[in-house]
C-alpha cells in the first residue's frame, strides 16, 4: 500500500510433524525475545521480533480415519523490517532531481535560434529519445544503490 515505505514481516514458522496438540504443545518463553546483534539486512531496518504459539488445524485426517485431532502446535516468529525513510526518500528525490535537471539541460541546449518548426520538432524527438535513455540509466542506478 505505502511502497516503498511499507513494513514487511519475515515469518519463521515451525511445528512438529508427528505429535499433535495431544502429544506436544510448545510453550513460549516468558522473557523478552531478541535477535542476535550480528544479524544485518542491508538497506532495511529490523524491528522488534514477536514470538507466539498458535494451534494449526489441518482439515484432513492424513489418510488415517482413526485420527480425530489434526491440530498441531506451531511456533511463529515475526520479524518486522522496513526501509529507512530518510535514506530512501533522499534516493528517490535525487533520482527525480537528476532526471528533471537533465530534461532542462537537454531542452535548453536544443532550442533553435532560427525558430524553424521542423528543427524544433526534430530536437524534441531527439530530446525525448535521449531523456528516455537517461531515465533508464537513472532508474538502474537507483535500483543498484537500493540493493546495496
Amino acid at each position: 500500500e505505502r511502497h516503498p515505505f511499507d513494513t514487511q514481516h519475515l515469518l519463521v514458522e515451525f511445528e512438529d510433524s508427528d505429535a499433535n496438540t495431544e502429544g506436544l504443545v510448545f510453550v513460549p518463553d516468558t522473557g523478552r525475545i531478541t535477535l542476535s546483534g550480528d544479524l544485518t539486512l542491508p538497506g532495511w531496518t529490523i524491528g522488534s521480533p514477536d514470538l507466539r504459539v498458535v494451534g494449526n488445524r489441518y482439515a484432513t485426517d492424513f489418510g488415517d480415519p482413526t485420527v480425530s485431532n489434526s491440530t498441531y502446535s506451531r511456533v511463529v516468529i515475526d520479524v518486522p523490517v522496513s526501509r529507512p525513510r530518510v535514506t530512501y526518500s533522499l534516493k528517490l528525490l535525487l533520482y527525480g532531481f537528476v532526471v528533471l535537471t537533465l530534461a532542462v539541460i537537454v531542452r535548453n541546449s536544443w532550442v533553435d535560434a532560427r525558430g524553424d518548426i521542423a528543427s524544433a520538432v526534430r530536437a524534441d524527438r531527439q530530446g525525448l529519445a535521449l531523456l528516455s535513455v537517461l531515465y533508464v540509466v537513472a532508474a538502474a542506478a537507483v535500483l543498484a544503490f537500493s540493493l546495496t
